[in-house]
């Protein structure tokens, strides 16, 4: 892609009689000044869950041990450095027009302003988790001449996103027009709310390295009328594929063969903990010998044979089979962040609240993947459906809330791994607590330790030199085992 990343690419729509009339046009194509903020809500949403279904896929899932590429293995997305500048391009691309909605949203339209900054905040989380410092303040500066902009530390946008997100939440619900066009909460305002609440608790989590988070917490916590939070499944903003939009993995007809298998660590915890999300997650072997499900070793290079499972068939049918969503935060993960936090004493409760959060995230994740499985099935996929959930499940070795402190934060952590299966998430919460405990094979790329953040993209090197070496003279070298500020 050219460096035209800070450049304002609102899609414009012009309308003309004739061609007599083009003689009349004389607007500037950078400065649109008559696009309605609501209709770009959706091009965004779409866009983004698509890439951030790509890149979860593709990139982080091959870090935690959930799925493998025999024949390529994740180093291979590490060592060729353009597959892991698409998320790069995609925020930077869209980020024009999420500013565009912040800056052009008038009187009336305080709602849609406020999805604008939980729509920035959203991707500056996840794009500054992956790489560190960043472009912030003078990205998208290119109408002004700005074609290289300076990158701010991580700590700078992340505080950034605390005072957006509290921007948001005081700006929903204040508006006179309604949103049109939300794929990911149908146009629900309040839920906008709850998401930006949510998404600051997590944002909290991220930076309690570095900040006493505990005080912002217990404000929250303690106010749930200001600060609504997520109270379900059916809060949590998600994207839904369908006939026009396929789910990325299968787009276009490009990705019918499936060459992804399920990890030994991912497939054998689903398996000790009689865990049914594993229908959802994996297909059964093609020629069951050691039972249905089987798990590749982490970094293998074997062509395996039919004797051990693929991902799900979900993915590989859906240009007909709408299950899959893309999550942009699950009500599951609030709960485990929040009994993170109890279990710590940043929050009120203590060990007994964070119990009740825990076994709240298993059973919301639980629940969610039995909806969607029961959705696939509905649809004609030929898989077997989940039992009903069992509060059981939470009595049995391994899952029962007891022990020591840390024994009890690595319960939260594994149930938070076993319920983030293809969310960029999870990959970011292991990288901070490095829970939970998962084997790598030492023989692959970086001695197979995932990687701390991802390299910068070429054109950095290239197009904005200047301020990529200022960036990584502050930040480190641009190496994969740099820490940035979060994780220090």
């Amino acid at each position: 892609m050219k460096y035209f990343k800070y450049l304002l690419i609102i899609p414009l729509v012009c309308f003309f009689a004739c061609a007599d009339e083009l003689e009349d046009v004389n607007e500037d194509l950078n400065n649109p000044t008559d696009v309605p903020v609501n209709r770009l809500i959706m091009g965004i949403e779409r866009d983004l869950s698509s890439e951030y279904a790509v890149s979860s896929y593709d990139l982080t899932n091959k870090m935690l041990n959930y799925t493998e590429y025999p024949l390529k293995q994740w180093d291979h997305f590490l060592l060729i450095r353009d597959a892991n500048e698409d998320w790069w391009e995609q925020h930077y691309d869209e980020l024009a027009n999420v500013d565009y909605i912040i800056n052009k949203a008038k009187t009336g339209e305080e709602n849609v302003k406020g999805v604008g900054l939980v729509l920035k905040s959203w991707m500056y989380y996840i794009t500054s988790s992956l790489y560190g410092d960043l472009p912030y303040s003078e990205a998208g500066q290119a109408d002004k001449g700005n074609n290289q902009p300076e990158y701010d530390t991580q700590e700078v946008i992340f505080n950034g996103i605390l005072s957006d997100l509290d921007q948001a939440n005081q700006l929903l619900g204040t508006g006179a027009f309604a949103l049109q066009g939300d794929f990911l909460l149908g146009n629900d305002i309040q839920k906008w709310k709850k998401f930006a609440n949510s998404l600051k608790v997590r944002v909290l989590m991220a930076m309690s390295n570095q900040i006493n988070s505990k005080v912002e917490l217990q404000k929250m916590i303690n106010d749930p009328v200001t600060y609504p939070l997520m109270e379900s499944n059916s809060d949590q903003p998600a994207f839904t594929y369908n006939q026009e939009v396929y789910y990325p993995r299968n787009r276009d007809g490009l990705f019918f063969v499936n060459d992804v298998y399920m990890c030994k660590d991912f497939i054998d915890s689903l398996l000790e903990l009689g865990d049914e999300r594993i229908k959802m997650y994996a297909a059964k072997a093609e020629r069951p010998v050691n039972g249905d499900y089987v798990g590749v070793p982490s970094g293998t290079t074997k062509n395996p044979s039919g004797d051990v499972s693929k991902t799900s068939d979900l993915i590989f049918d859906s240009r007909t089979n709408f299950a899959l969503q893309t999550v942009w935060m699950s009500y599951a993960e609030l709960q485990f962040l929040l009994a993170e936090a109890a279990e710590k004493g940043w929050i009120d409760g203590g060990t007994s609240k964070a119990q009740q959060y825990y076994e709240k995230g298993i059973e919301a994740s639980y629940n969610y993947q039995k909806e969607r499985l029961d959705i696939g099935i509905d649809q004609g996929a030929n898989l077997d459906a989940m039992s009903i959930w069992e509060p059981a499940y939470l009595k049995q070795e391994g899952v029962e809330y007891v022990g020591t402190q840390n024994e009890k934060l690595g319960l939260i952590a594994t149930q938070k791994w076993l319920a983030l299966y293809l969310d960029m998430e999870s990959y970011f919460s292991w990288r901070r607590t490095k829970l939970p405990v998962l084997t790598f094979d030492a023989s692959t790329t970086n001695n197979g330790v995932p990687p701390n953040r991802l390299r910068y993209p070429v054109d950095e090197r290239i197009y904005n030199k200047k301020n990529y070496e200022a960036a990584i003279a502050r930040q480190g070298a641009d190496d994969w085992n740099t820490l940035m500020w979060l994780i220090k």
